[in-house]
């Protein structure tokens, strides 16, 4: 396993290598970076620049994809996209990021890494490949992807069908674990910054991405012979390190540290605020929505405080109590600058931001260890997924959904609970959510699913759980409102003093310059009445 002198040396290398190949792209044919040709490097090395490249596009950062995701699910506000307005701008950076940065390296692996027979790299590369397409679908549709990373070859790749991806992406992932046990050529180890070369890990976590998409795809097609021959094998993530995310440290010099707590605790430019929805949720104070009927425990895990009393900021658009925040939508005469130096920050558990211990102060580059994971397919959505399958399907979960639904709340609290104990005591001394809160919320969670009517009903509560635990990484929770309908979703015209002039979208747009420059593009996705093809609701 990688240790952190390690990782910080892979950063700096990582920014060299993401400059020497791909400092020459041109814009409009970044998905097209010539991988015949590529920089003689090492497979060894090329593969931390992708990982970066993927979890950094990927992420709660500004501008990145899990950002506007987690705006549309009403976990977090933020003004670039808060009135459903999301234009091929917005993706400009993480369009090119994803093709160019990410999924170019990993073609370069495949291809190198095949010609030499380094396999273990060769199935990695698949099976990350095969993830960031997926979630790429998830968002676009229709995108460029059998004639895609072709090079000087095919310079204007067509658009191909999202269902036809999908449908391809699951043998890409058959090949990845085919790939990882033939053994022969380099043995990843640390230059692998998300297993460390564990290969295990990486065949389980390919095995729980088939779930995952099996998963979103069950209401377009019969899954349960797939899904009941994944569940029944086993071979799934594990409760203990087996998280599939991008990890990050606590340096500074090189910096190390998760780039959103860069962006709301270190830079200048805090720009998304935690959303009064979803706040109001873990209060149980929303209405609407089926929660313990108590204060969850892990609210001050999740947000940051910085104002250390409750009495009355004349420019706060929402307070309750400390926490100060801004409503989905433009809030006339109350501008994004006029809260920012209190609002309440995004905390320790999504960002690696500051723990609050109720004494509040200003947010800093010092105050947290800004050390958090980026968490993309972690256990807990494993749980909640086989939650899912059993209630919907009759997977053979063993103890069936209400136990799968526990396990993922159970999962979720010990996930808080690691980032706590990774908090240096020189930062901060993070205590840990004692066993009797866990127990009392999760006992609270299954009286819910007891006492629930309909198996309609049952689901709903279990995204709800989902939704909660994964704050910080938002696009499956956008997916899963989009499959679902659930959670239930802040309905901003309903409410006073906000705007929301479009409805809500149910796909991301496409780049504008690729579909200026390759004639062989669709038009405009309209973002409004589009939908992914597994969205049949």
């Amino acid at each position: 396993m990688f240790n952190m002198k390690m990782l910080r040396n892979i950063r700096l290398y990582v920014a060299l290598l993401s400059f020497l190949i791909l400092g020459s792209c041109k814009d409009g044919l970044d998905i097209n970076t010539d991988p015949n040709n590529p920089i003689d490097v090492p497979v060894s090395q090329i593969l931390p620049a992708a990982q970066v490249a993927i979890g950094y596009n990927l992420g709660t950062v500004t501008g990145g994809l899990s950002n506007a995701a987690s705006t549309f699910v009403h976990q977090i506000v933020s003004f670039r996209v808060d009135q459903y307005n999301i234009t091929g701008d917005y993706v400009n950076n993480v369009w090119f990021g994803l093709y160019a940065n990410g999924l170019n390296n990993l073609e370069i692996i495949i291809r190198k890494g095949t010609a030499a027979g380094d396999f273990q790299y060769v199935g990695i590369a698949k099976i990350m490949k095969a993830y960031t397409f997926s979630i790429m679908v998830d968002l676009w549709g229709n995108i460029p992807y059998s004639e895609a990373l072709q090079g000087n070859a095919i310079i204007a790749p067509r658009f191909d069908n999202d269902r036809e991806i999908y449908e391809s992406l699951f043998e890409l992932i058959d090949e990845g674990i085919a790939d990882l046990a033939r053994g022969g050529g380099l043995v990843a180890g640390a230059d692998d910054i998300i297993y460390g070369g564990d290969l295990g890990k990486w065949r389980r976590f390919a095995k729980t991405l088939k779930l995952k998409m099996y998963n979103q795809i069950r209401l377009e097609r019969d899954v349960r012979a797939q899904v009941s021959a994944l569940i029944s094998e086993g071979d799934l993530l594990a409760a203990t390190g087996e998280d599939f995310e991008l990890p990050y440290g606590t340096s500074t010099q090189p910096p190390n540290r998760n780039p959103a707590f860069l962006a709301e605790y270190a830079g200048g430019s805090r720009e998304s605020f935690v959303s009064e929805w979803f706040y109001n949720t873990m209060r149980a104070v929303n209405p609407v929505i089926p929660v313990p009927d108590s204060l969850d425990p892990r609210i001050p895990y999740y947000f940051y405080n910085q104002k250390a009393n409750t009495t009355t900021e004349a420019n706060a658009a929402v307070q309750i109590g400390r926490f100060i925040t801004r409503r989905f939508g433009t809030e006339p005469g109350i501008g994004n600058a006029n809260v920012t130096d209190l609002q309440t920050l995004h905390g320790l558990y999504p960002i690696g931001g500051r723990y609050d211990d109720g004494l509040g102060g200003p947010g800093r580059g010092t105050s947290g260890p800004g050390n958090v994971a980026q968490r993309l397919l972690p256990y807990f959505s494993r749980k909640f997924i086989e939650a899912e399958l059993a209630l919907t399907t009759g997977a053979p979960v063993a103890g069936g959904a209400r136990t799968a639904l526990q396990d993922g709340v159970r999962a979720a609290f010990a996930k808080v609970n690691q980032i706590a104990a990774a908090t240096p005591s020189a930062v901060q001394t993070v205590p840990q959510i004692p066993a009797a809160e866990i127990t009392k919320y999760t006992n609270k969670v299954l009286a819910l699913y007891d006492r629930a009517a309909t198996n309609e009903r049952r689901l709903e509560i279990i995204i709800t759980q989902k939704w909660i635990a994964s704050y910080g990484f938002g696009i499956d929770s956008y997916t899963d409102y989009r499959r679902t309908g659930y959670p239930r979703l802040y309905q901003p015209n309903a409410a006073d003093n906000t705007l929301s002039v479009n409805p809500f979208p149910l796909k991301f747009p496409y780049r504008v310059v690729d579909l200026v420059t390759n004639p062989n593009a669709p038009e405009q996705a309209n973002v409004y009445t589009d939908r992914i093809f597994w969205d049949v609701n």
